[in-house]
Protein backbone atom coordinates (compact mmCIF):
# COMPACT_ATOMS: atom_id res chain seq x y z
CA UNK A 1 0.00 0.00 0.00
CA UNK A 2 1.18 3.35 -1.14
CA UNK A 3 1.84 5.90 1.49
CA UNK A 4 0.12 8.75 0.50
CA UNK A 5 -2.96 7.03 -0.70
CA UNK A 6 -3.29 5.31 3.09
CA UNK A 7 -3.12 9.35 4.68
CA UNK A 8 -5.58 9.76 2.37
CA UNK A 9 -7.83 7.47 3.06
CA UNK A 10 -6.96 7.78 6.89
CA UNK A 11 -8.23 11.53 6.26
CA UNK A 12 -11.51 10.19 5.14
CA UNK A 13 -11.79 7.37 7.78
CA UNK A 14 -11.27 4.81 4.77
CA UNK A 15 -8.60 3.14 6.04
CA UNK A 16 -10.11 -0.41 5.94
CA UNK A 17 -11.91 -0.17 2.44
CA UNK A 18 -8.87 1.66 1.07
CA UNK A 19 -6.72 -2.09 2.44
CA UNK A 20 -9.59 -3.98 0.49
CA UNK A 21 -9.60 -2.07 -3.02
CA UNK A 22 -5.73 -1.91 -2.91
CA UNK A 23 -5.00 -5.46 -1.64
CA UNK A 24 -7.44 -7.25 -4.49
CA UNK A 25 -4.63 -6.30 -6.84
CA UNK A 26 -1.73 -6.47 -4.85
CA UNK A 27 0.28 -9.07 -2.50
CA UNK A 28 3.26 -9.14 -1.39
CA UNK A 29 5.86 -12.63 -0.68
CA UNK A 30 7.84 -13.58 1.97
CA UNK A 31 9.69 -16.53 3.50
CA UNK A 32 8.63 -18.96 6.10
CA UNK A 33 11.05 -20.94 7.66
CA UNK A 34 13.40 -20.45 4.50
CA UNK A 35 10.68 -21.25 1.85
CA UNK A 36 8.84 -18.62 -0.22
CA UNK A 37 5.35 -17.65 0.22
CA UNK A 38 3.03 -15.58 -1.56
CA UNK A 39 0.68 -13.74 0.41
CA UNK A 40 -3.09 -12.05 -0.99
CA UNK A 41 -4.99 -9.68 0.74
CA UNK A 42 -8.37 -8.99 -0.36
CA UNK A 43 -12.14 -8.63 1.13
CA UNK A 44 -12.78 -11.77 2.17
CA UNK A 45 -9.65 -12.81 4.11
CA UNK A 46 -5.75 -12.81 3.47
CA UNK A 47 -4.37 -16.27 1.85
CA UNK A 48 -1.28 -17.50 2.31
CA UNK A 49 0.83 -20.17 0.34
CA UNK A 50 3.93 -21.53 0.92
CA UNK A 51 5.79 -23.52 -1.71
CA UNK A 52 6.61 -27.00 -1.63
CA UNK A 53 10.41 -26.87 -0.47
CA UNK A 54 9.48 -25.29 3.14
CA UNK A 55 11.69 -26.45 5.90
CA UNK A 56 13.18 -26.03 8.93
CA UNK A 57 16.65 -25.78 8.32
CA UNK A 58 16.09 -21.85 7.58
CA UNK A 59 16.08 -21.57 11.22
CA UNK A 60 18.89 -23.87 12.33
CA UNK A 61 22.25 -22.98 12.44
CA UNK A 62 24.93 -23.28 9.65
CA UNK A 63 26.85 -25.66 11.47
CA UNK A 64 23.43 -27.96 12.04
CA UNK A 65 22.26 -27.12 8.69
CA UNK A 66 25.59 -28.41 7.24
CA UNK A 67 25.70 -31.61 9.32
CA UNK A 68 24.79 -34.92 7.32
CA UNK A 69 21.83 -37.77 8.44
CA UNK A 70 24.76 -40.27 7.99
CA UNK A 71 26.98 -38.23 10.43
CA UNK A 72 24.30 -37.07 12.93
CA UNK A 73 23.37 -40.99 13.36
CA UNK A 74 26.94 -42.14 13.92
CA UNK A 75 27.91 -39.11 16.35
CA UNK A 76 24.82 -40.39 18.62
CA UNK A 77 25.54 -43.89 18.22
CA UNK A 78 28.73 -43.15 19.94
CA UNK A 79 27.08 -41.05 22.50
CA UNK A 80 24.44 -43.23 23.28
CA UNK A 81 27.03 -46.40 23.58
CA UNK A 82 28.78 -44.49 26.72
CA UNK A 83 25.57 -44.06 28.34
CA UNK A 84 24.41 -48.09 28.06
CA UNK A 85 23.63 -49.67 31.16
CA UNK A 86 26.61 -51.62 30.62
CA UNK A 87 28.96 -49.06 30.55
CA UNK A 88 27.36 -47.33 33.23
CA UNK A 89 27.89 -50.25 35.61
CA UNK A 90 31.58 -49.89 35.55
CA UNK A 91 30.96 -45.63 36.70
CA UNK A 92 28.56 -46.60 40.02
CA UNK A 93 31.72 -47.49 42.17
CA UNK A 94 32.64 -44.21 40.82
CA UNK A 95 29.66 -42.18 41.34
CA UNK A 96 29.46 -43.70 45.05
CA UNK A 97 32.79 -42.86 46.01
CA UNK A 98 32.26 -39.09 44.69
CA UNK A 99 28.66 -38.90 46.62
CA UNK A 100 30.42 -40.22 50.00
CA UNK A 101 33.64 -37.86 49.71
CA UNK A 102 31.15 -34.87 48.40
CA UNK A 103 28.92 -35.57 51.75
CA UNK A 104 31.60 -36.10 53.83
CA UNK A 105 33.57 -32.42 53.01
CA UNK A 106 30.35 -30.15 52.39
CA UNK A 107 27.26 -31.95 54.02
CA UNK A 108 28.83 -33.18 57.67
CA UNK A 109 30.53 -30.43 59.08
CA UNK A 110 27.43 -28.06 58.99
CA UNK A 111 24.42 -28.40 60.83
CA UNK A 112 22.07 -26.80 57.75
CA UNK A 113 23.12 -26.46 53.91
CA UNK A 114 21.36 -25.57 50.71
CA UNK A 115 20.95 -28.57 48.75
CA UNK A 116 20.23 -27.30 45.32
CA UNK A 117 23.79 -25.16 45.21
CA UNK A 118 25.53 -28.03 46.62
CA UNK A 119 24.08 -30.37 44.00
CA UNK A 120 25.43 -28.68 41.21
CA UNK A 121 28.82 -28.46 42.69
CA UNK A 122 28.52 -32.64 43.05
CA UNK A 123 27.25 -33.22 39.51
CA UNK A 124 29.66 -30.66 37.88
CA UNK A 125 32.63 -32.35 39.78
CA UNK A 126 31.12 -35.79 38.57
CA UNK A 127 30.53 -34.71 35.16
CA UNK A 128 34.46 -33.89 34.75
CA UNK A 129 35.30 -37.25 36.27
CA UNK A 130 33.14 -39.47 33.93
CA UNK A 131 33.49 -37.68 31.13
CA UNK A 132 36.70 -36.34 31.39
CA UNK A 133 38.59 -38.65 33.94
CA UNK A 134 39.36 -35.04 35.96
CA UNK A 135 39.84 -35.05 39.39
CA UNK A 136 41.93 -32.13 40.61
CA UNK A 137 39.45 -30.12 41.96
CA UNK A 138 42.13 -26.81 41.18
CA UNK A 139 41.67 -28.17 37.05
CA UNK A 140 37.63 -28.61 37.96
CA UNK A 141 37.35 -25.18 38.85
CA UNK A 142 38.87 -24.00 35.85
CA UNK A 143 36.22 -25.57 34.09
CA UNK A 144 33.08 -24.44 36.49
CA UNK A 145 34.24 -20.87 36.77
CA UNK A 146 33.50 -19.96 32.88
CA UNK A 147 30.51 -22.69 32.92
CA UNK A 148 28.71 -20.64 35.35
CA UNK A 149 28.75 -18.27 32.92
CA UNK A 150 27.95 -19.68 29.91
CA UNK A 151 24.42 -20.73 31.99
CA UNK A 152 23.85 -17.20 32.92
CA UNK A 153 24.66 -15.79 29.33
CA UNK A 154 21.89 -18.77 28.33
CA UNK A 155 18.99 -16.95 29.81
CA UNK A 156 20.48 -13.36 29.04
CA UNK A 157 19.59 -10.85 26.80
CA UNK A 158 22.12 -11.83 23.69
CA UNK A 159 23.53 -8.30 23.25
CA UNK A 160 27.49 -8.81 22.52
CA UNK A 161 28.79 -5.89 23.74
CA UNK A 162 31.44 -5.62 26.42
CA UNK A 163 30.20 -6.24 29.96
CA UNK A 164 26.97 -8.04 29.18
CA UNK A 165 26.18 -11.51 30.05
CA UNK A 166 26.16 -13.01 27.02
CA UNK A 167 29.57 -11.32 26.03
CA UNK A 168 30.83 -13.06 28.79
CA UNK A 169 29.35 -16.46 27.99
CA UNK A 170 30.81 -16.47 24.70
CA UNK A 171 34.42 -15.65 26.18
CA UNK A 172 33.78 -18.32 28.45
CA UNK A 173 32.76 -20.87 25.59
CA UNK A 174 36.20 -20.45 24.17
CA UNK A 175 38.15 -20.85 27.48
CA UNK A 176 36.14 -23.88 27.81
CA UNK A 177 36.62 -25.04 24.38
CA UNK A 178 40.61 -24.52 24.66
CA UNK A 179 40.47 -26.03 28.01
CA UNK A 180 39.10 -29.55 26.50
CA UNK A 181 41.02 -29.26 23.40
CA UNK A 182 43.96 -29.33 25.43
CA UNK A 183 42.72 -32.52 27.58
CA UNK A 184 42.02 -34.56 24.38
CA UNK A 185 45.33 -33.73 22.82
CA UNK A 186 47.06 -35.10 26.00
CA UNK A 187 44.40 -38.13 25.90
CA UNK A 188 45.52 -38.51 22.19
CA UNK A 189 49.09 -38.99 23.34
CA UNK A 190 48.10 -41.25 25.97
CA UNK A 191 46.61 -43.64 23.70
CA UNK A 192 49.38 -43.72 21.09
CA UNK A 193 51.94 -44.64 24.23
CA UNK A 194 53.28 -48.15 24.93
CA UNK A 195 51.11 -47.97 28.55
CA UNK A 196 48.17 -47.57 26.93
CA UNK A 197 46.11 -50.54 28.62
CA UNK A 198 46.27 -47.34 31.89
CA UNK A 199 44.48 -44.83 29.81
CA UNK A 200 41.08 -43.73 31.44
CA UNK A 201 37.87 -45.59 30.56
CA UNK A 202 35.80 -42.04 30.14
CA UNK A 203 33.71 -40.24 27.45
CA UNK A 204 36.86 -38.71 25.49
CA UNK A 205 38.50 -42.08 25.53
CA UNK A 206 35.25 -44.18 24.50
CA UNK A 207 34.74 -41.12 20.99
CA UNK A 208 38.22 -41.34 20.23
CA UNK A 209 38.76 -44.84 19.68
CA UNK A 210 34.76 -44.92 17.43
CA UNK A 211 35.54 -45.58 14.38
CA UNK A 212 33.01 -45.58 11.60
CA UNK A 213 32.84 -48.58 8.90
CA UNK A 214 35.73 -47.19 6.95
CA UNK A 215 38.23 -47.45 10.04
CA UNK A 216 38.01 -43.53 9.97
CA UNK A 217 36.91 -41.28 14.00
CA UNK A 218 33.34 -40.99 14.11
CA UNK A 219 34.15 -37.00 15.64
CA UNK A 220 37.29 -34.80 15.67
CA UNK A 221 38.51 -33.01 18.29
CA UNK A 222 36.13 -29.86 18.21
CA UNK A 223 33.23 -32.01 17.84
CA UNK A 224 34.49 -34.14 20.55
CA UNK A 225 34.87 -30.80 22.77
CA UNK A 226 31.21 -29.64 21.65
CA UNK A 227 29.45 -33.02 22.92
CA UNK A 228 31.31 -32.76 26.38
CA UNK A 229 30.12 -29.30 26.78
CA UNK A 230 26.18 -30.21 25.36
CA UNK A 231 25.96 -33.05 27.98
CA UNK A 232 27.44 -31.01 30.85
CA UNK A 233 24.99 -28.24 29.93
CA UNK A 234 22.33 -31.14 29.56
CA UNK A 235 22.88 -32.67 32.99
CA UNK A 236 23.56 -29.36 34.87
CA UNK A 237 20.15 -28.05 36.14
CA UNK A 238 18.04 -31.13 34.95
CA UNK A 239 20.26 -33.68 37.40
CA UNK A 240 21.32 -30.89 40.48
CA UNK A 241 17.24 -30.52 40.36
CA UNK A 242 16.08 -33.98 40.47
CA UNK A 243 18.43 -34.60 43.42
CA UNK A 244 17.01 -31.83 45.35
CA UNK A 245 13.55 -32.62 45.35
CA UNK A 246 14.88 -36.33 46.02
CA UNK A 247 16.17 -35.08 49.09
CA UNK A 248 12.93 -32.54 49.86
CA UNK A 249 10.30 -35.41 49.24
CA UNK A 250 12.53 -37.76 51.68
CA UNK A 251 12.96 -35.10 54.77
CA UNK A 252 9.19 -34.64 53.81
CA UNK A 253 8.20 -38.40 54.42
CA UNK A 254 10.18 -39.75 56.95
CA UNK A 255 8.69 -43.04 56.71
CA UNK A 256 9.96 -43.13 52.88
CA UNK A 257 13.08 -42.55 53.90
CA UNK A 258 13.49 -45.18 56.16
CA UNK A 259 12.42 -47.53 53.36
CA UNK A 260 15.17 -46.25 51.36
CA UNK A 261 17.63 -46.10 54.02
CA UNK A 262 16.72 -50.24 54.62
CA UNK A 263 17.20 -50.73 51.00
CA UNK A 264 20.75 -48.85 50.55
CA UNK A 265 22.18 -49.92 54.31
CA UNK A 266 21.65 -53.51 53.34
CA UNK A 267 24.82 -53.96 50.52
CA UNK A 268 25.44 -51.47 47.87
CA UNK A 269 24.55 -51.33 44.03
CA UNK A 270 26.42 -52.92 41.80
CA UNK A 271 26.20 -54.16 38.18
CA UNK A 272 23.54 -57.36 38.03
CA UNK A 273 21.88 -55.01 40.31
CA UNK A 274 21.87 -51.77 38.42
CA UNK A 275 20.84 -54.02 35.13
CA UNK A 276 17.42 -55.39 37.68
CA UNK A 277 16.65 -52.27 38.40
CA UNK A 278 14.67 -50.47 35.58
CA UNK A 279 13.93 -47.01 37.31
CA UNK A 280 17.43 -46.09 37.47
CA UNK A 281 18.28 -46.15 33.88
CA UNK A 282 15.05 -43.95 33.14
Amino acid sequence: MKIGSFLTASQKSKQLSHSDDDGENQGFSLKILSGSSLTIVGKRGIYTGVGEECEMSGVLPESLKNFSPEDSIKIRRAVVEFLMPETLQYFIPIMDSMAKKHLETDWSPYKQVKVLPLSMKYTFALACRLFMSITDPNHVTTFADPFALIVDGLTSVPINIPGTNFNRAIKAGKVIHQELLEVIQQRKKDLLSENNATVARDFITHTLLALDENGRSVMNDLLISSNIVGLLLAGHDTTSSAITFVLKYLADFPHVYNEVLKGTSSRPIMGPCLLSVKTLLC
